[in-house]
């Protein structure tokens, strides 16, 4: 399993982030990966940092369960010989897909005035 943090920021650099500890004057810590980081990294992003971005998005689904679902209701459309309910019941599993993280509302960007 992974972990979101809703609203955090991709840090640039591993001494501005959230899950970088001071450990003395030199050193600090990552607390994800137990990893020293002394103070000519903490300027950098390690390469081996297990962070990773999420662009902005829509809901996001498990495309698995979304698909089982799918093939659920196609195969009832099968059995009782329904050509013409298979694009709704496609359409009600997507609409019906539980949703995994929501929605990030947009980001206003401000344009210098």
């Amino acid at each position: 399993m992974s972990v979101y943090i809703k609203g955090m920021e991709m840090p640039t650099e591993c001494g501005r982030c959230n899950a970088a500890f001071p450990n003395g004057v030199d050193y600090s810590c990552c607390l994800i990966k137990g990893y020293p980081l002394i103070s000519s990294q903490r300027s950098t992003r390690l390469k081996n940092c297990p962070l990773i971005p999420v662009p902005d998005h829509g809901d996001l689904i498990e495309r698995d369960a979304l698909e089982e679902d799918a093939q659920k209701r196609l195969l009832i459309c099968a059995k009782y010989n329904d050509q013409f309910q298979k694009p709704y019941e496609v359409m009600r599993a997507i609409a019906l897909a539980p949703t995994i993280i929501p929605a990030e509302p947009p980001k206003e960007e401000s344009n210098g005035v």
